[in-house]
C-alpha cells in the first residue's frame, strides 16, 4: 500500500509540475555499472545492480551535470531509472539504495581511476554504511508496477557544491536480487527530475479566508469556520 501511495503521490506533483511548466528532466551526462566480481568497467546498454550470495557484484553509477541548475528551497529532486529486469529471492526487506558522490569522472575512466573516486562509498560498503558521514543520502526505492525506481535525492541535491553529482545505487535484499536498468545509450536511462511543485509565490500573501498566527518560532494557518467561539 505504501509503494502504491508513494507512486500515486509522486505522479500527482510531477503532472502538476509539468502542466505548470515547473518540472525539469536531466538525463544522466554518463553512466556506466561496475563489476565487482572481475574487477571491470561496463559501458552498454544496460546498468546491472546485482546481489548474489549476499555478495554485491554489480553496481550502477550515473552522474548529472547541475551547472546553472538551482533547485529552490521547497523544490524536490526525483532520480528515476527504468527497469528492464528485476529477479529476487525473498521479498521483505527487498530495496536498493542512492549513495551520493561529488567527485567528477567520465566513462573512459579505469577501474582504478573509478575505484579511487568512489573510495569512499566502496569503504561504506564493506563496513556496511557503517561510517558513511552523510546517512541521509541513503534512500530506499519505491518501484511502480512500470518497473521505474524513483529515488528522493532533494537534500543531496540542496548540499551539492559541485557542478556534478553522481548517484551509486546498491542492492539491498535479505538473498539475491538482481535488477537491469536502461542505461542512457537507449535514449530512456537515468534522469535527474527538479521539481518546484508551489511555483512563485507573494512574499506575505495567504489565500483568503485563511488567518495566519505567527511567532518567531511558528507560523500556523487556520479557517476562521473552525475557531470556536
Amino acid at each position: 500500500m505504501s509503494r502504491k501511495i508513494f507512486t500515486l503521490a509522486f505522479l500527482l506533483v510531477a503532472c502538476i509540475a509539468l502542466a505548470e511548466g515547473q518540472l525539469k528532466a536531466i538525463p544522466a551526462s554518463d553512466d556506466l555499472y561496475l563489476d565487482l566480481g572481475t574487477g571491470t568497467v561496463c559501458n552498454t546498454v544496460v546498468l546491472r545492480c546485482e546481489l548474489v550470495n549476499k555478495t554485491i557484484t554489480a553496481l550502477p553509477v550515473m552522474q548529472f551535470n547541475l551547472s546553472g541548475e538551482n533547485l529552490s528551497e521547497d523544490g524536490i529532486a526525483i532520480l528515476a531509472l527504468k527497469s528492464v529486469l528485476v529477479e529476487r529471492r525473498g521479498g521483505e526487506q527487498t530495496g536498493m539504495a542512492s549513495l551520493t558522490s561529488t567527485h567528477s569522472w567520465s566513462e573512459n575512466a579505469t577501474p582504478s581511476e573509478l575505484e579511487e573516486v568512489f573510495h569512499p562509498i566502496m569503504t561504506s560498503l564493506r563496513e556496511g554504511f557503517g561510517s558513511m558521514e552523510d546517512v541521509e543520502a541513503l534512500h530506499l526505492d519505491r518501484r511502480n508496477e512500470e518497473g521505474v525506481f524513483a529515488f528522493d535525492v532533494t537534500r543531496a541535491i540542496h548540499n551539492a557544491t559541485a557542478e556534478r553529482i553522481s548517484f551509486v545505487l546498491v542492492p539491498i535484499n535479505e538473498a539475491d536480487y538482481r535488477v537491469a536498468f536502461r542505461s542512457r545509450e537507449t535514449g530512456s536511462g537515468p534522469s535527474l527530475l527538479l521539481i518546484e511543485p508551489f511555483g512563485p509565490t507573494d512574499d506575505g500573501l495567504l489565500p483568503e479566508g485563511v488567518y495566519a498566527n505567527q511567532s518567531d518560532d511558528v507560523s500556523v494557518a487556520t479557517e476562521p469556520s473552525l475557531i470556536e467561539a
